[in-house]
C-alpha cells in the first residue's frame, strides 16, 4: 500500500518543526511565554515549509530509487530543508550575487529577528512575574535563608566551574553583608545574579515560597 504524497510532505513538515522546537528550547535562556507563541509558530512555519519543498525536490530527483522510501523522504527532507535554506547554497544564480542580499542571508536575518522577539516576550513575561509575584514572596524570606539557599544551589550546579562557584558565593555573601545598601536592593542583586548564572528555576522556586 503506497503512502499518499501529501501525507509524506506533512510528516516531513511536522518533523522539521519538532527539530526546530527542540533547537529553540535549548537555545533560549528564558522560558517561552504565551505572547511569544505567535512568533514561534511563524518560525515553525518556515522550517516546515522548507521541509515540504525539499521533499518535493528530493522525490523528483530520487523518486525512482528503491531505497528512497517514504520514511527516508520524511527524515532527509526534515533535516535538509531548513539546513539548505540557512546556507548560501540556497542562493540561486551564477554565484556572483552579493551574499548579503541572498535569500539565505535574508532568511538568517529574519530568523534572528523572530528569535529575538521570542526571547523578548519571554523576558517581559519573566520581569512581570518577578515584579508581581516573585519579589513580594522573596522579600518574606529571611536574608540568611536567602543566602544559604542561593549558595547551596550554586555549589550543587554542575555546569559552573569551581572558580565560578567560589566567585558567585562570595558575591552573594558580600551583597548580603553590605548593610550600607537598602535590603531591597541587596535582595534584587542576589536574584539578578541567580538569573545571570542561569538560575531561573531557583528564582522561581524562591518566588513560590511563602
Amino acid at each position: 500500500m503506497s503512502v499518499p504524497l501529501w501525507l509524506v510532505d506533512v510528516a516531513a513538515a511536522v518533523l522539521a518543526a519538532i527539530f526546530y522546537g527542540i533547537e529553540l528550547r535549548v537555545a533560549l535562556s528564558k522560558p517561552l511565554s504565551l505572547s511569544g507563541f505567535p512568533w514561534v509558530l511563524l518560525r515553525l512555519s518556515f522550517d516546515a515549509g522548507t521541509a515540504v519543498i525539499a521533499c518535493e525536490l528530493l522525490r523528483a530527483a530520487f523518486g525512482n530509487l528503491a531505497w528512497f522510501t517514504p520514511t527516508w523522504q520524511v527524515i532527509i527532507a526534515a533535516l535538509t530543508g531548513p539546513a539548505l535554506l540557512r546556507s548560501q547554497l540556497a542562493v540561486i544564480g551564477s554565484g556572483q550575487e552579493d551574499a548579503y542580499y541572498g535569500p539565505a542571508s535574508s532568511y538568517v536575518r529574519l530568523r534572528r529577528w523572530i528569535d529575538e522577539a521570542v526571547d523578548d516576550a519571554g523576558a517581559a513575561a519573566e520581569a512581570a512575574w518577578l515584579h508581581r509575584k516573585g519579589m513580594p514572596r522573596i522579600r518574606q524570606i529571611p536574608m540568611a535563608d536567602l543566602v544559604q539557599t542561593s549558595t547551596t544551589y550554586i555549589n550543587n550546579v554542575r555546569r559552573l566551574s569551581a572558580r565560578k562557584k567560589e566567585q558567585s558565593c562570595a558575591f552573594i555573601k558580600d551583597v548580603a553583608n553590605d548593610v550600607g545598601a537598602p535590603e531591597e536592593e541587596r535582595r534584587q542583586a542576589i536574584v539578578q545574579h541567580l538569573f545571570d548564572i542561569g538560575g531561573r528555576r531557583m528564582v522561581r522556586r524562591l518566588g513560590r515560597k511563602r
